[in-house]
């Protein structure tokens, strides 16, 4: 059985344009109040934005590292700035476990979905202390 951040790994080793472009095409289509922010954005660039974020919560949901958990701050503060409203991420994250579940086929279990949600509502809690104006030290 695979931990999470072993899914990550092997998913990224193989497939990390491949898995974005999946994701996004989903989650877009399912959800147009989402989609409407990744009008004009350059998926390529986008798709790089995700494994970075995803590689990040994992490693901040894993070890709890600071410099992790300050860039998942900023993070969330990008997206507060660009006006993306807390509503829109459960809508975010459930597509994400879908399309991970589906990548990984027989491998899949649920204590690696119960990991990957666990890991995403840290990740976006966390980036949730971004939302706020101004960030401290700014």
């Amino acid at each position: 059985m695979a931990n999470l951040h072993e899914s990550l790994r092997n998913l990224l080793l193989r497939t990390d344009e491949e898995l974005a472009q999946q994701f996004y095409k989903i989650v877009i289509a399912k959800h147009p109040d989402i989609g409407r922010f990744f009008e004009g954005v350059d998926m390529r660039y986008q798709a790089a934005i995700l494994t970075i974020g995803l590689e990040s919560v994992i490693q901040y949901f894993v070890s709890r590292v600071e410099f992790q958990k300050r860039y998942l701050i900023r993070m969330g503060h990008k997206h507060y700035k660009l006006g993306i409203p807390r509503e829109l991420f459960p809508k975010f994250s459930a597509v994400l476990i879908e399309v991970v579940k589906d990548f990984h086929k027989d491998d899949w279990t649920a204590e690696l979905e119960h990991q990957w949600n666990e890991a995403l509502h840290l990740g976006i809690e966390t980036m949730f202390l971004g939302y706020v104006d101004e960030l401290p030290g700014n």
